[in-house]
C-alpha cells in the first residue's frame, strides 16, 4: 500500500508542475521498451511495443531551448502471447511521466534536431500467466499479480519541424532507471526505450 500512496503523490506533483507551463501541442506515437522478467526458474528479456500520448510546450524564459512535457504511455499483452519461453502472459502496463527537453544547439537548417531528455515516471502493471512445468507436462500452472513503481529517463530527443507549419516529427532514445515493488514474478523495467511521434500544434 505504501508504494501505491507514493505513486499517487508523485503523479499529482508531476501534473501540478506541468500545469504551470504553457502546453501548446499534442503528439501521438509508438515505440518499443526493453523489459525483463523472472518466474521460478524461467528468466527472459524481451522488447514490447509501446504507445503513448504526450502534451508539450516551451518554457518562456529559456529562449525556447527548454521544453516541458507530460505523457501517458503503455501497452497491452494479448492473451496467450508468448513473450517468455514456456510462459503465456496476459497483462498491461501504463506509465504517467513528465520532464524536460533541452536543446543546447541551434541548427539553422533544422532547429531542435537533437537534444537531451530528462524525465520521471510512475507506472503500474498487472499480469496473468500460464506456465508449463516440464516434469508434469501438459498440466499448466496459472497465477498473476500487479505492481507499482517509479523511475527516471535519460537520453536523446529530437523534434524537427516541417517548415513553418508547426507540425513536428519527434523521436527519442532513452534509458530507463526504475524501481518496482516486489510481486509474484520479478519484473525489471530497466533498459532502453525508443520511438517516434507526430506532434500537432494546438490553437494554431
Amino acid at each position: 500500500m505504501g508504494w501505491r500512496k507514493e505513486a499517487r503523490r508523485v503523479a499529482a506533483l508531476m501534473m501540478v508542475v506541468i500545469s504551470g507551463c504553457s502546453l501548446n501541442r499534442v503528439s501521438v506515437g509508438s515505440g518499443a521498451r526493453q523489459v525483463a522478467g523472472r518466474y521460478g526458474n524461467v528468466t527472459d528479456g524481451f522488447v514490447l511495443p509501446l504507445y503513448g500520448v504526450t502534451l508539450g510546450g516551451e518554457v518562456d524564459l529559456a529562449e525556447e531551448k527548454i521544453e516541458v512535457y507530460t505523457e501517458v504511455s503503455g501497452f497491452e499483452l494479448r492473451p496467450n502471447k508468448k513473450v517468455i519461453e514456456g510462459v503465456e502472459i496476459d497483462g498491461s502496463f501504463w506509465s504517467l511521466g513528465a520532464g524536460i527537453h533541452y536543446y543546447p544547439w541551434d541548427f539553422a537548417f533544422c532547429p531542435k534536431l537533437v537534444g537531451f531528455q530528462l524525465g520521471g515516471e510512475v507506472f503500474h502493471g498487472e499480469y496473468q500467466f500460464k506456465s508449463f512445468d516440464p516434469w508434469i507436462g501438459f498440466m499448466p500452472i496459472e497465477d498473476g499479480d500487479s505492481f507499482w513503481g517509479a523511475g527516471l529517463k535519460l537520453g536523446l530527443v529530437g523534434e524537427p519541424e516541417f517548415g513553418q507549419t508547426g507540425w513536428r516529427l519527434g523521436w527519442h532514445a532513452v534509458y530507463n532507471f526504475t524501481v518496482a515493488e516486489k510481486s509474484l514474478a520479478e519484473v525489471d523495467l530497466d533498459g532502453w526505450q525508443a520511438g517516434f511521434s507526430l506532434q500537432i500544434p494546438l490553437g494554431r
